[in-house]
């Protein structure tokens, strides 16, 4: 084989290889539909996760393929927030600014947490109501007084505190707490469509108080995010 022959079958290898870019800083990516994970930029290469609609990734660099039909397709490499770097199909990923995708972020883990808050609040009070120990004490206030606490892979106890005042009288004020047990599937990549379920509710303690406790701000969510 003559010298230019070389040089021209090195050439054609050079342009049929891939065209991989890696990128300098934080980048961000949205799912626009249901794509696979996999761990190289092939089709059939091993799955790693299922990214659903509306995902938020992490943009690590892309990858420019030419096919036999000599179409190009792109894939970006991605890392998840459930902790997976791979590959997916570029016609699921729409890139997203900085500020758009840390804006995106913020907005889903509100709206779980405004979710599991309120799921928290409604089991708690209806434990209350449900056991009959205070018929005649209207529920005055109710706060999450822990962050939740994992006590298996995926269940979680978080206490709340209620302050009851008495109707009749109006004076005394009881204070309950409440241990409510979740069970979480929780999706780290979309939060929104974490499962939230009540295993049991217990109520740990009553005692006469004074007033309601102004309490403090508590990070609901520290240890599991």
């Amino acid at each position: 084989m003559n010298r230019i022959a070389i040089l021209l079958l090195f050439a054609l290898l050079i342009n049929c290889g891939p065209e991989i870019k890696t990128y300098d800083g934080e980048r961000y990516g949205l799912v626009t539909n249901g794509v696979i994970l996999r761990k190289e930029f092939e089709k059939n290469s091993e799955r790693l996760r299922e990214l659903t609609k509306g995902s938020i990734v992490i943009l690590l660099g892309e990858v420019h393929k030419k096919p036999e039909n000599n179409e190009k397709v792109t894939w970006y490499k991605i890392k998840s927030r459930s902790g997976f770097t791979g590959y997916a199909f570029g016609d699921y990923i729409k890139p997203l600014s900085l500020d758009i995708g840390k804006n995106e972020l913020m907005l889903k883990q509100n709206k779980f947490e405004i979710r599991l808050k309120k799921t928290i609040i409604e089991y708690a009070k209806e434990r209350i109501d449900s056991s009959n120990q205070f018929p005649l004490d209207d529920v005055t206030d109710l706060r999450i007084i822990s962050p939740l606490e994992p006590t298996s892979s995926s269940s979680y106890d978080v206490l709340v505190a209620s302050w009851l005042k008495g109707s009749l009288l109006g004076i005394d004020t009881t204070s309950v707490t409440v241990n409510v047990n979740l069970y979480l599937n929780i999706d780290y990549d979309n939060l929104p469509n974490s499962i939230i379920k009540v295993n049991h509710v217990d109520i740990l303690k009553i005692e006469k108080t004074e007033g309601i406790d102004p309490g403090k701000t508590v990070d609901l969510l520290v240890k599991i995010l």
